[in-house]
């Protein structure tokens, strides 16, 4: 099994929170942590764009009670389009546009932040068949972040030999710093249980754990060491909670003691029988769908 033909569906960079399930999967702001989330809830994942397609939902607009907007979505069978952001004031912000072939294959994501102006940035996907060889991001003509598969030499996994790895694949991620001539290239081992999901994500140099996670019968659990965990509640195939824990890791101010709190983002789910989600609830208020279908 190749690890990267896991990360060909809906993928992009978003400069916000994310608050609606159907748009989890999306957000490419860490490459990595995407990649991971999209491979352990690639079921999930699967059966909310099935339920799209089969309901003829071509744009999904979450807003708050009050009449807040928070996003605008479109589809085409099931697939995200576009989307178009709102911040907590209720105006429009960010603006993602999906390039895709024939294949509904990804070919570029173009970001722009329509509130301040800035620069846009680029996504763009290269593929060998079906699967992602290499997601440049590109901010105007410069290349700032590169993530690649590369295959490793066998004598990069004698220490491992006995751990089920993802055929010996390592997402290779290369951040070129912005306003810098320095390169830091980051190699992760990915480790994969029977059913292909991952378990465990190594930097191959130092040997340190960089994410795990946990699967139980009713919840998912991801975790980034002294950073964050995000937890997963699941009832009949689908997510209905998600509770969200960030290190928060500034230092304390001269005196004080203990740490800072963790900060926490939660999201509850109610989905009708028909598969859609009806309303969701975070730690601010509750949350509108509305449907549009296809004519």
């Amino acid at each position: 099994m190749r690890i990267s033909k896991l990360f060909i569906f809906v993928l992009f960079f978003s400069t916000v929170n994310v608050r609606a399930q159907y748009t989890d999967c999306i957000d490419y702001s860490d490459i990595r942590q995407t990649m991971i989330y999209n491979n352990v809830l690639k079921d999930f994942i699967d059966k909310d764009e099935a339920v799209l397609k089969k309901q003829n939902i071509n744009e999904v607009i979450c807003s708050y009670k009050d009449g807040r907007m928070i996003s605008e979505t479109v589809y085409n069978e099931g697939g995200i389009m576009s989307l178009l952001k709102y911040n907590f004031r209720g105006e429009a912000e960010t603006k993602i546009t999906i390039e895709r072939d024939s294949l509904k294959r990804v070919l570029s994501i173009t970001v722009a932040n329509i509130l301040n102006k800035g620069l846009p940035l680029y996504y763009v996907f290269d593929y060998d068949s079906d699967y992602i060889t290499k997601i440049k991001v590109f901010l105007r003509e410069k290349l700032i972040e590169q993530g690649e598969f590369v295959s490793m030499p066998p004598e990069a996994y004698e220490k491992n030999s006995n751990i089920i790895l993802a055929d010996k694949y390592n997402f290779v991620d290369i951040k070129d710093m912005v306003n810098s001539n320095s390169i830091e290239n980051l190699y992760c081992e990915y480790f994969v249980n029977e059913k292909g999901r991952i378990t465990l994500v190594k930097d191959v140099r130092t040997g340190a754990v960089l994410d795990s996670v946990v699967y139980k019968q009713d919840t998912i659990k991801i975790i980034q060491p002294k950073k964050s965990s995000t937890e997963y509640r699941l009832e009949n195939g689908r997510i209905t909670y998600k509770l969200q824990r960030t290190k928060d890791n500034r230092p304390m101010p001269p005196g004080s003691k203990g740490l800072r709190p963790d900060k926490i983002q939660k999201m509850k789910f109610y989905i009708e029988e028909n598969g859609l989600i009806e309303s969701a609830r975070d730690e601010h208020d509750e949350i509108n769908y509305t449907y549009r279908r296809t004519q």
